[in-house]
């Protein structure tokens, strides 16, 4: 198996470890409390908005022996679908996974906005009435596996994702399968792993030129709306917001992600 680097930004040392794929961090948003704007149900097996906080990385809704839905679903064809989950207390929130649905109807997940709120009155009667923050806003359709930095860390206790009502043949929905939401407890430092099963996708206009890893990774750290970084051997280094998962392991990937 392929090496995979470890970086701690605050530059004390480079580690090696023999994984392709690693997760220091912790899920803030797993079992979590959720809500979400209708909820579809399918022989009476509902689409809950609890489905994509329960850890189950599952990412087909409704699979063999089609007695139980595993990823969320509103309901067919309204105007306004959005989910939520309630983290609890506030926290930095740094960035945002999201496990589309493979199995049927992947298109469906489109132009979504990511939203955190931090309201006055913590409760699900008043957690989107004041004003929201923007964390990200991804046109097109959603990779299977996508990863967001939010535009800046923002502090809140609600992370909500909604879409707008899109016009398809098999009508549309908002459909999770599992929602990760990671945040940032040292602010500026931290470590990075290799990621040999991603690639990056929207890139930030920030570059460096003959740096070394390390230094790569701190200003990756240093920049608002850095996910990961891409560093070439002659020390080129680019900074991204966005990634998704990739099904073939990359060994030539010199793709460097908070983790």
């Amino acid at each position: 198996m392929a090496n995979d680097f470890i970086v701690r930004s605050d530059g004390f040392n480079e580690n090696v470890v023999s994984t392709p794929y690693r997760r220091l961090r912790d899920n803030v948003a797993l079992h979590k409390d959720s809500r979400q704007s209708s909820t579809y149900y399918i022989y009476g097996s509902p689409g809950s908005s609890l489905l994509a906080v329960d850890g189950n990385q599952q990412q087909a809704a409704y699979p063999p022996p089609y007695n139980q839905m595993f990823c969320t679903s509103t309901i067919t064809n309204d105007l306004i679908c959005w989910w939520a989950v309630d983290l609890g207390q506030e926290y930095s929130i740094n960035s945002v996974t999201i496990f589309n649905r493979l199995d049927c109807c992947s298109d469906r997940l489109a132009n979504i906005y990511i939203y955190v709120y931090a309201p006055t009155i913590a409760d699900w009667s008043n957690f989107d009435k004041e004003s929201s923050q923007l964390c990200f806003y991804h046109p097109g359709l959603v990779p299977s596996i996508f990863n967001a930095a939010c535009n800046r860390n923002l502090q809140g206790r609600y992370v909500k994702i909604y879409k707008e009502y899109q016009s398809l043949n098999y009508g549309d929905s908002l459909t999770l399968c599992e929602v990760e939401v990671y945040i940032d407890k040292t602010p500026y430092t931290g470590t990075f792993c290799r990621q040999l099963n991603k690639e990056p996708l929207l890139g930030l206009p920030k570059h460096l030129q003959h740096v070394s890893r390390k230094r790569c990774a701190l200003y990756c750290r240093q920049t608002e709306g850095c996910l990961g970084f891409r560093i070439t051997t002659e020390g080129a280094c680019s900074l991204f917001q966005t990634s998704q998962k990739v099904y073939n392991v990359n060994t030539a990937m010199d793709y460097y992600e908070r983790c």
